[in-house]
């Protein structure tokens, strides 16, 4: 007997197969190559970007390069202003998400451009789960076996579909 690692789920001696064509593996590996051919190429669109911008610097005498200076330190703090305001958004978004009891993953998806539209967009999404939670819960009851005695409604079964989404139920 070893005492090495095993691997994260790892069930004992069970061992899992994932078995897949040519095909699809080749898709993959495309997918991998292409999303990491867009980084480099971003990347390296940077560097130039910055070569440039040193080389024109370089050019420049005095007032015009002080200009040129100051304008490229406007443009970055504005680019960080605009990030910081995006990550509070977020933030805000998460909070008022999880205040409503519903999951703070959906923050990304309903940030508007104000506050007031962000705030729209989640009331929107949550009145949009809890219809398609009932409607769920009305199909599972119509085709479904009866409820098992003693269970008396559907407040159950509409927190387990809840639960499904990752939401939280009022209790």
């Amino acid at each position: 007997m070893t005492d090495e690692p095993k691997p994260e789920g790892d069930k004992g001696g069970e061992e899992t197969k994932i078995e897949m064509t040519q095909d699809e593996l080749n898709k993959i590996v495309e997918e991998r190559l292409a999303k990491a051919r867009r980084k480099w190429e971003s990347e390296q669109a940077e560097k130039d970007k910055k070569a440039r911008e040193a080389e024109e610097l370089e050019k420049l005498q005095g007032e015009e390069k002080l200009k040129k200076l100051h304008q490229s330190e406007i443009e970055k703090i504005t680019s960080e202003r605009d990030k910081l305001s995006k990550d509070l958004k977020i933030a805000n978004a998460r909070a008022v998400l999880s205040s409503k009891g519903l999951n703070a993953d959906f923050a990304t998806m309903v940030i508007g451009s104000t506050d007031e539209e962000t705030a729209e967009n989640i009331e929107r999404l949550g009145k949009s789960i809890n219809d398609q939670v009932t409607a769920m819960t009305q199909e599972a009851l119509h085709k479904g076996a009866p409820p098992a005695p003693g269970s008396g409604s559907t407040d159950a079964m509409k927190d387990a579909i809840f639960q499904g989404f990752g939401i939280k139920t009022k209790e």
